[in-house]
């Protein structure tokens, strides 16, 4: 009989998991995701997992102690840390499809905007540290982006290789990788304004999820309420 794709993804459940958080800001999604990051003395040490020996509350005999220590102990010999994939990180990953040009146009559109909270004036030298950080990141990952990005169509591809999936990995987690451009990036954002790059990332997604593309002429959301996000 042939084996499915997701009998293959099954059979790899101990050594590949992957654990979707979601929840609005404030809902302590960063900090299950950093729980998860961390070995597992770590977060004991730090108050993160209870021991339960900790649960004086509970008389030891009580169904709950007894399953928390069933699962304590699991977890204790099987734990192992994860690498963490954030939802604007990879949104970001397709909006570097587009030029220098293109994304900034993208940022002022959000921050410049009164419709969408605070109107920012974004400056001179602002666009230029942000276009600057960009053709770094482009230069240092010159090699895994024309194995990713179809700059012709300006979509990211489909990678299924097993080598050039390593690549992938490797350049998004390692040094001067996406992940640390990714922490730059929405650095300078967010020094101009949470509220406008939390709409900008939404603004960006709801595009992604209405024509496959960031940028769009007629975006799906013109004006999105930060409240509600």
């Amino acid at each position: 009989m042939k084996t499915t794709e997701i009998e293959k993804l099954y059979s790899l459940r101990k050594d590949f998991t992957v654990i979707g958080i979601t929840g609005r800001r404030g809902a302590g999604c960063l900090e299950a995701a950093e729980i998860i990051t961390k070995d597992f003395k770590t977060n004991i040490r730090k108050g993160k997992i209870r021991n339960p020996t900790d649960l004086k509350d509970l008389d030891t005999n009580h169904i709950f102690n007894r399953k928390y220590k069933i699962v304590f102990n699991y977890a204790e010999e099987n734990w192992k840390k994860y690498k963490v994939l954030y939802y604007r990180d990879i949104v970001l990953l397709h909006l570097t499809s587009l030029t220098n040009e293109e994304i900034l146009d993208e940022i002022i559109q959000v921050y410049e905007n009164a419709d969408y909270g605070f109107e920012i004036k974004i400056d001179e030298n602002i666009k230029y540290d942000i276009s600057n950080l960009l053709d770094k990141y482009k230069e240092n990952n010159e090699e895994i982006r024309n194995l990713l990005i179809d700059s012709k169509n300006k979509k990211i591809l489909k990678i299924t290789e097993e080598k050039e999936l390593i690549k992938l990995y490797n350049s998004y987690f390692g040094n001067n990788g996406f992940e640390e451009f990714a922490k730059k990036f929405y650095a300078i954002l967010d020094n101009l304004g949470i509220s406008q790059r939390i709409n900008l990332t939404h603004r960006l997604g709801n595009n992604l999820r209405g024509s496959g593309n960031p940028k769009t002429d007629n975006p799906r959301y013109k004006n999105l309420n930060t409240p509600h996000l």
